[in-house]
């Protein structure tokens, strides 16, 4: 089994795969996952086929964002909103 290369910017690190970068906007998807999959369940099958975006359902990260909206990862908590708001909880 060969090495995989080295990246130029690599320094002293081991070689070894990139791990994941979360965004802002990844953390808020990934904080609300449990509202977003319960507001999509409380649709029927006919109209949760029509749905394509997270915006459709109700969940709008800029809107949340302009309204000054914070993610904090780690501690449980729903920063800059939680259920039930206009912008990022459920509908």
């Amino acid at each position: 089994m060969g090495a995989s290369p080295r990246r130029a910017d690599a320094g002293d690190a081991p070689p070894g795969k990139e791990p994941p970068f979360w965004g802002e906007k990844e953390k808020w998807m990934r904080e609300r996952t449990p509202l977003i999959k319960k507001a999509a369940r409380e649709l029927g099958a006919r109209e949760r086929g029509e749905i394509k975006t997270l915006e459709e359902l109700g969940f709008d990260f800029e809107a949340w964002r302009r309204a000054g909206g914070e993610v904090r990862m780690g501690d449980g908590a729903m920063a800059g909103g939680g259920a039930g708001d206009a912008v990022g909880g459920e509908v």
